[in-house]
C-alpha cells in the first residue's frame, strides 16, 4: 500500500514483506511454543488471554499485568501501522478519480496524505463504537481476504493479459507463490463464513454497498464508460 513512498522498492520491498513475515513467523512460533510449555493444551484452548495467563502461573499477577501493558503497547503500534498503510487505499482511489477529490489532497508541509489519515482514524473511531471486537475483526478479515485473493489473482491475469507492462519488482516464485495465495485465502475465506456466518454476510454487504459509488465515480471519469 506504501509501495510509492518507498525508497528503492525493487530492493526494499521484497526484503521487507520477506523479512518481516519470517520474522514474524519465528515469533508466533516461538510464542506458542512458550503458551504450550507452561500451559496444557485444554488451558490454552479455553483461554482469551493465552500470554497474561502463561506469565500469571510463571510470574503472578504482576507477570499477567506486565503482558497486558505489551499487549497494549503492540495494539498501539499495529493500529498506527494499519492506518498509515490502510489510508493509502482511498487516498489511490481518489487520486484515480474514484472516491472524493479532497481525499486525495498531499499536505504540503509532511508530503502525506494528511485527508485520507484524518478521514481513516475518524471512520475506525465509528467502527469502534459499533460493535464488539470479536465481530469487527471477523467482519474486517473476512472482506479483507477477499480483496487479498483478488489482488494475487490479479498478479496472474495481468501477467497475461497486460505482458508488456513495465514491472519494477517481480513476485518471487510465480505462478506458484500467488496460486497458494489465492488458495490459502480461500480456505480462510470458507472456513470464516462456516463458522461466523453472521459476520460474513454482512462484510459481503459492506462491500457490495461501495458498488454503485464505484459505477457513480467511474461514469464520471473523463473518456471512461460504464
Amino acid at each position: 500500500m506504501v509501495a510509492s513512498e518507498i525508497r528503492d522498492p525493487q530492493k526494499n520491498l521484497p526484503r521487507a514483506l520477506i523479512g518481516g513475515t519470517l520474522t514474524v513467523i519465528v515469533i508466533y512460533l516461538l510464542a506458542n511454543s512458550a503458551y504450550f510449555h507452561v500451559l496444557m493444551p485444554q488451558e490454552v484452548a479455553n483461554a482469551t488471554r493465552v500470554a497474561a495467563d502463561m506469565m500469571q502461573k510463571i510470574l503472578g499477577g504482576p507477570g499477567a499485568s506486565a503482558v497486558s501493558i505489551a499487549a497494549m503497547i503492540s495494539i498501539f503500534a499495529a493500529l498506527n501501522g494499519s492506518i498509515l498503510t490502510g489510508s493509502r487505499v482511498p487516498y489511490a482511489a481518489a487520486r484515480q478519480g474514484y472516491f472524493f477529490s479532497a481525499i486525495g489532497r498531499v499536505h504540503p508541509q509532511h508530503h502525506t496524505p494528511g485527508v485520507s489519515i484524518l478521514v481513516m482514524c475518524l471512520w475506525s473511531s465509528l467502527l469502534v463504537l459499533s460493535g464488539k471486537y470479536d465481530d469487527l475483526f471477523n467482519l474486517v478479515i473476512f472482506a479483507s481476504w477477499i480483496l487479498y485473493g483478488m489482488t494475487a489473482a490479479a498478479v496472474i491475469v495481468l501477467r497475461r493479459k497486460r505482458p508488456e507492462l513495465y514491472r519494477p519488482y517481480r513476485t518471487v516464485g510465480y505462478p506458484l507463490v500467488p496460486v497458494l495465495f489465492i488458495l490459502g485465502a480461500f480456505v480462510l475465506i470458507l472456513s470464516t463464513a462456516f463458522d461466523r456466518p453472521r459476520e460474513s454476510f454482512l462484510g459481503i454487504v459492506l462491500i457490495l454497498i461501495g458498488l454503485p459509488f464505484y459505477f457513480y465515480w467511474k461514469k464520471r471519469l473523463p473518456g471512461r464508460v460504464v
